[in-house]
């Protein structure tokens, strides 16, 4: 299975806006809550300047980027957490990615202010605020079931029991458990109960073309500091118009708002670092296909991402990294060098390495 983006904000925020860009999917955009129910799912391709030298030397027929996967979900509104506008769905959607990505709209208006402009930060504690009050009905879920068997004496009851209680403490103190220390204990139960705020997240602040250069108020800089979150500035609907034009209307497009590049890539980037994934390469018939795994993955790890089969009849793999191959400009040539290495199922990938699988059927 793919790993995931959710995108998550309120309202209003630009959610799917960002989402189409990303994807360049067409998906429902409306001014009101609760437009989109059901999630809309996109791969996005990583564009990698690797893949493309490395097809200078393969020539391939077939040139596949790696994809993430990125999902965008309803606007949360106070409540949500408690069921208002639907919001048990939408937070069980959220549940099943792996980071979030924080729309936050900087437009001067705000669908649940009736009072006006609301400062980006309280926008971001609104959002925040439910996924805290989400998290602490799983963990006192969760803590009810297993009391009486911490009680009666069951060690593995009793030291769940104790991650549960500080996890709590720390979201009562209105804490995104991403933010403070988790122990291995800590970790495997919020993982087990899908712990909504213990993932990374990145903080979108989507305003318009004429503040692309504003920076983010120093609040919110501290804010995500202290959550070791990035800040990105984008302008969604900017980048979607992009993401419509051909390549010479874009260029024209981006020299009259002064823009060197988009904020896509990063924004596609800084979703590749909270996942910790690497990028390795395989070189196949007439296919040259970059794929994405986790850091510290084996060799048969990587097989398998591939297919099964050649994670069960794995024998050995053939490794080079990308830079050395681009010098010699050959797979041939590499080897006769004895550039090439054999390595065996243990091996530990590395980003940017160029597999080719040794397996039986």
């Amino acid at each position: 299975m793919a790993l995931s983006c959710g995108v998550v904000g309120l309202p209003n925020a630009g959610k799917s806006t960002l989402f189409k860009a990303l994807t360049n999917i067409s998906v429902l955009i409306e001014g009101y809550p609760f437009s989109t129910i059901d999630p809309n799912v996109g791969m996005v391709p990583l564009i990698d300047e690797r893949l493309d030298s490395l097809a200078k030397i393969t020539k391939p027929e077939k040139l596949t980027p790696a994809y993430l996967e990125v999902v965008d979900v309803a606007g949360l509104v106070r409540g949500a957490s408690k069921g208002e506008g639907l919001g048990n769905q939408f937070l069980g959607h959220l549940r099943d990615v792996d980071a979030l990505i924080q729309v936050v709209g900087d437009f001067g208006y705000d669908l649940e202010e009736s009072s006006g402009e609301a400062s980006l930060l309280n926008k971001i504690e609104i959002v925040n605020q439910e996924l805290i009050f989400a998290d602490i009905a799983s963990l006192e879920k969760r803590k009810e079931k297993i009391e009486k068997k911490a009680q009666s004496g069951e060690k593995d009851a009793a030291n769940e029991l104790k991650s549960l209680e500080k996890m709590l403490e720390d979201l009562f103190r209105g804490n995104l458990l991403v933010s403070e220390e988790m122990d291995s204990r800590d970790l495997e139960v919020a993982k087990e109960l899908n712990l909504i705020t213990s993932k990374k997240m990145m903080y979108v602040i989507n305003t318009d073309e004429d503040n692309l250069k504003k920076e983010p108020p120093q609040e919110v800089i501290d804010y995500a500091k202290s959550q070791n979150s990035p800040v990105i500035t984008i302008c969604a609907k900017l980048e979607s118009e992009l993401q419509e034009l051909d390549e010479e209307e874009r260029e024209l497009f981006k020299e009259e708002y002064d823009l060197q590049e988009g904020a896509l890539p990063e924004v596609v980037k800084t979703c590749q670092e909270m996942l910790g994934l690497i990028t390795f390469f395989t070189i196949k018939g007439e296919e040259t296909r970059a794929w994405l795994i986790e850091n510290n993955s084996t060799a048969l790890e990587a097989a398998g991402k591939i297919h099964t089969d050649m994670q069960r009849g794995f024998i050995a793999v053939e490794v080079i990294d990308c830079e050395s191959l681009f010098e010699i400009s050959s797979w041939s040539a590499a080897k006769e060098k004895g550039k090439i290495r054999v390595e065996g199922k243990n091996y530990i990938v590395s980003d940017g390495d160029v597999l080719q699988f040794r397996f039986s059927v």
